[in-house]
Formats: C-alpha cells, sequence, structure tokens
C-alpha cells in the first residue's frame, strides 16, 4: 500500500498558520511501502525543505526478502516424508500431510534462514530538508537501526547522496548518522568527496583484444581507441 500526498492515514495537517506544511508522519509503518514483490520491500522516506514547504524529497530504504533456509532431507524423512512425494512441495515453501494425517511444514525441515542486508539510499539536495527528515521519520529510522538478531533483516548500508552542506549539518551527523550500528557501512557522494581518475577501461581492453582477433567485428582505428581511452573518467 502506498501512502500518498492525498491520504488521511499519511499525513496530518497543523492549523491555518500552518495549513500548507504536511505533517509526514506516518500513523502504521506498514502503509509506508512504495513496493513489494518477491524479491524486495521498498520504504519511502520523506522530507520537505524548510525553505519552501512546497518541495518534496524521497528517500528509499530496500530490505531484501528473506531466502528459505537449506533444507534437511534427513529430518524430513525421519518426520515420515516420502522423498518422491514430498521434497519438491516443502522445498517449495509448502506444508505436506502424511498419511497418518500429521502435518510436516516447512520451517520443520530446514535451517533457519539468514538474515538479509536492507539498505538506505539517502537523497538530500541540501540542509533545508534535514529538520524535517529527521522529525518525521524518527520512528522508523530508530526500527530500522535496531539490532536484532531474530528479525528478518539488519540495516547493512547507508548512501548518502548528499550535498556537502547535509554531511556537516550536526542534526544530520547527531541524529541520524551516528545512530547506526558500528558494523553499518556508509558510503558518501557528491561531487566533495568524489575525485576524478582516469584509468583504462576493461571494456577496451576486452574490445581491443576482439578486434586483434576479428575486426570485422569492433572496427575501429587505433586513434579511436586512444581517444575513448583518455577521455575515459571515473
Amino acid at each position: 500500500m502506498v501512502v500518498d500526498e492525498t491520504s488521511e492515514a499519511g499525513f496530518q495537517r497543523e492549523g491555518p498558520a500552518k495549513s500548507q506544511q504536511l505533517q509526514l508522519q506516518f500513523i502504521d509503518e506498514m502503509q509506508r511501502v512504495a513496493y513489494r514483490d518477491d524479491n524486495v520491500t521498498i520504504f519511502p522516506v520523506r522530507a520537505q525543505s524548510n525553505d519552501d514547504p512546497s518541495k518534496l524529497i524521497l528517500s528509499y530504504v530496500c530490505v531484501p526478502a528473506q531466502t528459505r533456509g537449506k533444507f534437511l532431507p534427513q529430518i524430513a524423512t525421519k518426520l515420515g516424508c516420502n522423498p518422491k512425494q514430498h521434497f519438491r512441495v516443502l522445498t517449495e515453501g509448502k506444508p505436506v500431510v502424511l498419511d497418518d494425517g500429521k502435518v510436516v511444514t516447512p520451517d520443520m525441515v530446514t535451517e533457519k534462514p539468514l538474515q538479509t542486508n536492507a539498505c538506505e539510499l539517502v537523497f538530500l539536495p541540501d540542509e533545508s530538508y534535514v529538520e524535517s527528515f529527521i522529525a518525521h521519520n524518527t520512528s522508523f529510522h530508530d526500527k530500522l537501526r535496531t539490532v536484532d538478531p531474530e528479525r528478518s533483516f539488519n540495516a547493512a548500508l547507508v548512501y548518502h547522496a548528499a550535498d556537502q552542506s547535509v554531511l556537516n549539518n550536526g542534526l544530520y551527523r547527531h541524529e541520524f548518522l551516528f545512530k547506526f550500528a558500528d558494523k553499518v557501512q556508509h558510503c558518501f557522494d557528491n561531487v566533495n568527496v568524489n575525485a576524478e581518475e582516469y584509468a583504462r577501461p576493461k571494456a577496451l581492453h576486452h574490445t581491443q583484444l576482439v578486434r586483434s582477433i576479428c575486426p570485422q567485428i569492433t572496427p575501429l582505428e587505433p586513434l579511436q581507441f586512444t581517444n575513448v581511452r583518455q577521455n575515459a573518467v571515473f
């Protein structure tokens, strides 16, 4: 279910003085699901600019689906399952009913599944969004940062596509960045931290090898290869 700006469950408006400012605090955590399929669930993290409340920016938390644990055929056999009749059904995640009426469920014959690694993709163009990003998502981020061995996932990576002013902002650093567990990795992406490096692309090297074997497949002149190599920026 996606909660958009027209849903009463997604936000509440304040008094006349702030009638245009949306309070983006979600009532039900599950109402903030933006997308879900068999492989991943994506949660939107909304923030609005203090300078212009009509400007809304979205960040995202991606939680991969937890895969089933390893199937244990020896335990299934001990419980009375027939390899030809029941194993395939159990590995598909479905329960089976034995001849004596006993029900065997997949969790009875599989190892405990491993936790998945959730990641958050933060997009903040300037520090005017920081206050809203922190205040309107506190409960959600507290749950995301919680380290729980019994939960299907734990936070593993935070990607900060944010202006340097955001990364230097005390509120962002102390109320968001520093509150993640030590094992969580952080990736910072902006023009101040990304240096241009000139390198020879592997794809270009592969193309040169193909050309030397069969020029008809890649009919490029040596000068063109030189130009591409010189202009390759990473």
